[in-house]
């Protein structure tokens, strides 16, 4: 039984221990994201939309059935002169059978309809920029998260090694000075030091701890999972220029693609608005199987049949500013979409800017770092 209980958390132990790569980071966090499938979701209810609005320019045909049963009332009956008893014209009726289909289709809406649609085009390819810029923000937040684990990581083997070093040094001290080579107080600064080294050790863990729990968190897996960095070193290479990435954001960044849609889907959705100015013209037809049927005359306790055709025109006169104030809406809410896209343009291009400039100072710094770790190695031989 204790064989079986060693066995079961072996294995439990290396499927939890799962070493990533870069690249399977991105796989299996993009895979896991919940923030990507909202948006993968609001895609879908987009495009949804524009179907639900296409459906709306072919007739809509549907059909109705309804039973009434009546009171029990005297009979139809009209008084006629030298007559005793009253002249029954109508048995009442007590059962009433209404079956019906029909049609309605519209001719013209003030084009309403064709803004509409457009705009939930413009609407839903919006929302697949959208799922492509959070893809991108997706991958950027696990590549952040997989850096900032490998960097603590790092931190920690180094402090690791210090202290081992420390500890070589404290050993070395106390047999000096045991040989009478150096004081007291001499041991004494390194034990402190080494102490130093010994907490920061203890602080550096913890923070490895935390950068995991937050890479974990990142690819969308357990957060207890002891996963593991694989890395290696890659070299940066070719000449940045600056106005080149600018020109790349601009033209690339799912963001202003998605904001310039919905602009569009702004203005189509103005033009909608003002569709209420204009006449509404619709063609109907219905047709009619009732018991009794009330175009017969007389009624009868009987199915019978009937049909109607025609065409509806509405215009609507007056409605006190609702069609006036629903196109403000809309125009100020174009408006706001504008300014919005003039903003993101800016935080773009600062963005790159800041990143550009800190991508210069780190290169920098890496090339600082290659001629120390060379000088050092010189000054060893």
């Amino acid at each position: 039984m204790k064989k079986f209980v060693l066995f079961v958390f072996a294995v439990t132990t290396l499927i939890q221990a799962q070493s990533f790569t870069l690249e399977r980071s991105l796989e299996v966090g993009l895979s896991n994201s919940k923030t990507l499938n909202i948006y993968k979701s609001e895609k879908i209810i987009r495009n949804a939309k524009v179907d639900e609005i296409s459906s709306q320019f072919y007739p809509q045909i549907y059909t109705s059935f309804a039973y009434t049963r009546l009171s029990d009332i005297p009979p139809f009956s009209v008084k006629v002169p030298f007559s005793p008893t009253p002249l029954k014209i109508q048995d009442a009726l007590l059962n009433y059978y209404v079956i019906n289909a029909g049609f309605n289709l519209p001719i013209f809406m003030g084009f309403k309809l064709t803004s509409l649609k457009e705009a939930a085009l413009m609407q839903a390819k919006a929302s697949e920029k959208e799922v492509d810029a959070e893809t991108n923000n997706e991958a950027m937040r696990i590549t952040e998260a997989f850096y900032n684990y490998l960097k603590i990581e790092k931190q920690y083997n180094l402090v690791k090694q210090s202290l081992n070093s420390m500890k070589n040094h404290l050993i070395d001290a106390e047999r000096r000075y045991e040989q009478g080579m150096i004081k007291k107080s001499d041991v004494l600064k390194i034990k402190v030091e080494k102490q130093k080294l010994e907490s920061a050790l203890i602080e550096m863990k913890n923070n490895v701890e935390v950068a995991r729990t937050l890479f974990n968190r990142a690819i969308g897996i357990d957060l207890r999972s002891e996963s593991n960095i694989e890395w290696k070193p890659e070299s940066i290479e070719g000449e940045l220029s600056l106005d080149e990435l600018l020109s790349e954001a601009r033209n690339n960044r799912n963001e202003l693609k998605s904001i310039e849609l919905q602009s569009n889907a702004a203005s189509e959705n103005l033009r909608s608005e003002k569709s209420g100015y204009y006449p509404t013209i619709s063609a109907y037809g219905n047709y009619y199987y009732n018991n009794p049927n009330q175009r017969c005359l007389p009624l009868e306790d009987k199915f019978q049949d009937n049909w109607e055709l025609g065409i509806a025109v509405k215009w609507n006169i007056f409605d006190w500013g609702k069609t006036s104030a629903k196109v403000t809406q809309a125009e100020e809410t174009l408006s706001k979409i504008r300014n919005k896209e003039s903003l993101l343009k800016e935080n773009i291009e600062t963005e790159v800017i800041n990143n550009y400039l800190k991508l210069k100072s780190a290169i920098s710094k890496i090339e600082a770092a290659q001629l120390n770790v060379e000088s050092a190695k010189e000054n060893l031989k």
